[in-house]
């Protein structure tokens, strides 16, 4: 087990959540940074809930900034401990 950090997002200043154009791209930017899409919620936009393992929020935040060009922004929610990747011992 170890800690990963809780995300709710992504959403712009006023609240207003992903679009769906930018959705399949976003869950490949989570991955790449270490992250788990925990739970997505649908309607005419997308609001995710992500983890992270330590560092990888701050190595997707530029990520994020890049993709929507500065419109939208994480939502640090807390911290959960979750098994980590399996590993085969030889």
């Amino acid at each position: 087990m170890r800690s990963w950090l809780r995300c709710h997002g992504p959403l712009d200043a006023v609240g207003r959540a992903l679009h769906l154009s930018l959705f399949e791209r976003m869950k490949l930017e989570i991955a790449a940074c270490g992250g788990v899409v925990r739970d997505a919620e649908y309607g005419a936009d997308i609001v995710l809930r992500a983890a992270f393992p330590a560092g990888g929020a701050e190595q997707f935040s530029p990520r994020l900034t890049d993709l929507s060009a500065g419109a939208l922004e994480m939502v640090a929610a807390g911290e959960e401990f979750l098994p980590g990747p399996r590993e085969e011992i030889l």
